[in-house]
């Protein structure tokens, strides 16, 4: 995981011997051509912001799961 050092925000995150970054959007200087399709830990988003329509939704379990079984994958292969 890597942070900003002043204000200590997230830049990017890996998998620890992985080629993929995930990098935090803010980052990006021109967002205009993305699209959210995925919205993750919704059991711990604020009350005051509404699910993204269209977007799956998914809890921290869920997430967790996921990562579980993708990281069992990784080191069976």
């Amino acid at each position: 995981r890597a942070v900003c050092r002043p204000c200590g925000s997230s830049l990017f995150w890996r998998l620890q011997g992985r080629s993929i970054a995930f990098v935090a959007v803010g980052l990006l200087d021109d967002q205009s051509g993305l699209r959210l399709t995925e919205e993750i830990f919704i059991d711990n988003r604020p009350d005051w912001l509404p699910p993204r329509e269209g977007a799956a939704q998914r809890t921290e379990a869920e997430m967790k799961a996921q990562l579980a079984a993708f990281l069992e994958k990784e080191k069976s292969s």
